[in-house]
């Protein structure tokens, strides 16, 4: 890593770019571990999977559950709301700014 030179444009400040970094890498094992949650929740979301596919004809249950799309959308959800929030800052904040390159 080199010191900050006169002159050089950065997306931010490194503490700020260190910090969203963190906040996204919680969020993001916060995601992983809300998976176990998720199967718990799709299988107690057993009727309205059988309701969708009776409804829609969709195929959503099988002879041993909901089929693997329900676990993945439910578990996205899950992972959405948990990470989500963290996603517009980090990008912002760990992004190059536009328009600008460092050394110019």
């Amino acid at each position: 890593m080199h010191a900050p030179r006169p002159g050089d444009t950065c997306a931010a400040p490194r503490p700020r770019r260190r910090a969203a970094a963190l906040q996204l890498l919680k969020r993001l094992v916060l995601a992983v571990l809300a998976l176990p949650v998720a199967m718990v929740v799709t299988l107690a979301a057993f009727p309205f999977w059988s309701w969708l596919e009776r409804t829609t004809g969709i195929e959503s249950m099988g002879r041993e559950g909901p089929a693997t799309w329900c676990h993945l959308a439910t578990w996205g959800l899950f992972a959405l709301a948990v990470a989500g929030p963290a996603l517009p800052r980090a990008v912002r904040v760990l992004r190059p700014a536009r328009g600008r390159q460092a050394g110019r």
